[in-house]
C-alpha cells in the first residue's frame, strides 16, 4: 500500500507526444532502462511522471547534485535507542517494491555514484548495497518484476559543450552503454502545446497559438545565446493562470519571464513580445 500511494496522480490536461511517449512504454516492456535528455525546461520529467501515471506505475524522483551522498540513492546505518539499523535510500525502495526510479539529473551525478548502479543496469542485474550489514547475499537485492529506471537530465552524459549546464559530468561509458533506449526530449511540437494550453484553459486557438509562438521565439533565443533562461511549459501555464486572476498577458509575462531576466536581455525578450502582440500591451 505504501508504494501504491506513490503512483501520480494523472493529469487529463497532459498531451503525450506520441513517438517519445510510445519509445519510452516500449522500453518499460522490454525491461530496458532508458536515458531520457533534452533542454531545460522541455518537459522530460513530467512526460515520466505522466507515463506513470497513465499506466500506474509508482514514482519514485531523486533530484541528484555534484556533491551527494551515496546513502541518499543506495540506503545508510542510522543510530537509534542505542542500536543501528539499515534504513533504506530511494532506489533501493524502488527497486525492492517496484516502482520507476526517476534518476533526476542524473548527469551531475558523481561518476562514482553511477558506477554503483552499473548491475542493476544489466540484464537480470541486482542492487548490491555494499555498506548494508550481513552476508554479500544479504547484501544482493533482487529487483521486483515492475522496477524500471529513467536517467533524466540535460545531457547524454558526454558532458556539456553549449555552457549553459554548469556541474554536469561526463559519465562512465559503460554506464552510458547500459541504457536500452535513449530518448531525446525537445521541446513540444507548437500544435501539442497549444492544444495542451486550450485543454487547461478556456482561451481560444488563436490566444494559445500566440503565447507558444513568443515562447518559441525565447526558446530561439535561448539556444542561440540571447538569454540565460528559457520558457518552459511551466511558464505557459503560469501566465495563463495569472491571466485567469484578471492581470494583464504583458504584467503576467513579466512576473513569470521578464524580471527573472538582466536589462539587456530584457529588453530583447520585451521586442520579441511586442512582435507577437504589437503594441496593445495591456
Amino acid at each position: 500500500e505504501k508504494v501504491r500511494g506513490l503512483i501520480p496522480k494523472e493529469d487529463t490536461t497532459y498531451v503525450f507526444d506520441e513517438y517519445r511517449a510510445k519509445a519510452i512504454l516500449v522500453a518499460w516492456e522490454l525491461n530496458e532502462p532508458v536515458l531520457c535528455f533534452g533542454p531545460t525546461g522541455a518537459g522530460k520529467s513530467s512526460l515520466i511522471e505522466q507515463l506513470c501515471a497513465k499506466t500506474h506505475r509508482p514514482f519514485v524522483r531523486v533530484n541528484c547534485s555534484g556533491d551527494m551522498d551515496s546513502s541518499m540513492i543506495f540506503g545508510q546505518l542510522v543510530a537509534k535507542d542505542g542500536s543501528t539499523h539499515w534504513v533504506d535510500g530511494s532506489v533501493t525502495e524502488a527497486v525492492k517494491y517496484g516502482a520507476v526510479f526517476a534518476w533526476d539529473e542524473w548527469d551531475v551525478t558523481p561518476p562514482e555514484i553511477s558506477m554503483g548502479l552499473q548491475w542493476l543496469l544489466e540484464d537480470d542485474g541486482k542492487l548490491f548495497l555494499k555498506e548494508m550489514p550481513g552476508s554479500t547475499t544479504d547484501k544482493q537485492i533482487i529487483p521486483h518484476e515492475n522496477f524500471r529506471i529513467v536517467a533524466i537530465g540535460n545531457t547524454q552524459g558526454q558532458g556539456d559543450e553549449s555552457g549553459a549546464h554548469a556541474g554536469t559530468n561526463v559519465q562512465n561509458s559503460a554506464t552510458l552503454d547500459r541504457f536500452g533506449t535513449a530518448v531525446f526530449v525537445d521541446y513540444l511540437d507548437p500544435i501539442i502545446e497549444e492544444k495542451m494550453v486550450t485543454k487547461k484553459f478556456s482561451i481560444s486557438a488563436r490566444a494559445a497559438k500566440e503565447l507558444v509562438k513568443l515562447a518559441n521565439l525565447i526558446r530561439q533565443g535561448y539556444k542561440a545565446g540571447q538569454f540565460n533562461l528559457t520558457m518552459s511549459p511551466r511558464s505557459l501555464i503560469s501566465i495563463c493562470n495569472k491571466a485567469t486572476t484578471g492581470t494583464s498577458l504583458h504584467t503576467a509575462f513579466a512576473l513569470v519571464y521578464l524580471n527573472k531576466l538582466n536589462d539587456t536581455q530584457r529588453k530583447v525578450a520585451h521586442e520579441l513580445f511586442t512582435k507577437v502582440y504589437g503594441n496593445k500591451l495591456s
